[in-house]
């Protein structure tokens, strides 16, 4: 469901083009508004979609735990950099139109 902001009667509530969860699954839902919202870009124009509620599977399998260890090592390294290390990953960064923070992620967890 793609929901249009210029003509809902809920106006007020949707302008802001909502994203993340609004509601509980089970809730009295008068208005037909909870779920999970979904933004996306079509032809330069930020629009917002509205999905079921469901519940995220998260197996935390060896893969995903060893992973997750990876980045918050790679992001406490980062932390730990001086002003100008950081500096240097920024000018690198600009060649691929991506943060300096992405590239140092980009070439410490993925090697």
């Amino acid at each position: 469901m793609v929901i249009n902001t210029d003509t809902t009667q809920y106006k007020n509530l949707l302008s802001i083009l909502p994203h993340k969860k609004i509601g509980k699954p089970g809730l009295d839902d008068r208005h037909g508004i909870y779920g999970i919202y979904q933004r996306y870009h079509v032809k330069g124009k930020v629009k917002s979609r509205k999905l079921k509620f469901y519940s995220p599977y998260n197996p935390q399998s060896l893969a995903q735990q060893e992973q997750r260890a990876r980045y918050k090592a790679g992001f406490e390294a980062w932390r730990l950099l001086t002003i100008e290390q950081k500096s240097v990953f920024n000018i690198r960064a600009k060649k691929y139109k991506i943060s300096g923070y992405n590239l140092f992620m980009k070439e410490n967890i993925h090697g």
